[in-house]
């Protein structure tokens, strides 16, 4: 998958995803930034 992919909507049933970047819930998620 390249970053053209990655960052184009992506349709998942009836709900339309702004990218395909997604996080499972209770996931914790740390950044430096």
């Amino acid at each position: 998958m390249n970053n053209d992919d990655l960052f184009s909507p992506m349709t998942l049933g009836d709900q339309t995803l702004k990218n395909r970047m997604v996080m499972a819930p209770m996931t914790r998620n740390r950044a430096v930034e």
